[in-house]
């Protein structure tokens, strides 16, 4: 069956941000004379907000992670990253691209929804998608489906009907637990187990020799 949807990922895929909040997390943790521990920092890279504080409360030795989060916040605040910096070369010629050959473009991102809309404003994006979501609108985040069954919703199609473009190991599973055709685009910087994807691409504009 033709696909009439692509639903993105953001960070990653849209955007190169995730070794960027990666370095603001070593840098944090530095800063405060606590470990760097890479095998712990890798697991925070697709994740959703909890499952991020839940690591840095491990490297930190703290429970109390909203502490850690309001001091890290306090510290590196909202606009800290300028989106427009991070935009992978040719994304907004691909979108435009996929929306003249009429396919339904989709947005599912961990990230908060004030940072999504902030990345979609400062790249001029928003135009391009019919949905965007939030892992923090839901319950579980990815791996957890729901994000992904909520937008086959949203755009009131199936999953035989959907791609979803992703990088990251969560994202993936949460993808292909909701039934969805994934391309992953190759990120050897993570360690992403990307074993579940259907295909691979080196960058997220090579998506284009595929639809």
């Amino acid at each position: 069956m033709k696909k009439k949807a692509i639903i993105f990922d953001m960070d990653g895929v849209l955007v190169d941000t995730e070794n960027a909040y990666l370095n603001m997390f070593r840098d944090f943790l530095r800063a405060h004379g606590k470990p760097v521990r890479e095998d712990i920092l890798l697991k925070i890279v697709g994740a959703d907000s909890k499952k991020t504080w839940k690591y840095m409360g491990k490297l930190w030795g703290e429970e109390d992670t909203e502490k850690i989060r309001q001091l890290f916040h306090s510290e590196y605040p909202d606009g800290t990253l300028d989106y427009r910096e991070y935009l992978f070369p040719g994304v907004p010629q691909m979108l435009r691209t996929l929306k003249q050959k009429n396919y339904l473009l989709a947005l599912a991102s961990s990230s908060k929804k004030k940072d999504i809309r902030r990345m979609l404003k400062e790249n001029e994006l928003g135009s391009y998608f019919t949905v965007v979501v939030s892992g923090e609108e839901y319950k579980e985040s990815k791996p957890d489906p729901e994000i992904y069954n909520d937008v086959k919703r949203q755009l009131g199609l199936n999953s035989e009907e959907c791609l979803v473009v992703e990088d990251s190991t969560y994202g993936i599973r949460a993808a292909k637990a909701a039934g969805l055709e994934v391309i992953a685009v190759d990120d050897p910087r993570f360690s992403f187990d990307q074993s579940e994807a259907d295909g691979w691409i080196k960058k997220v504009t090579d998506l284009l020799s595929l639809v």
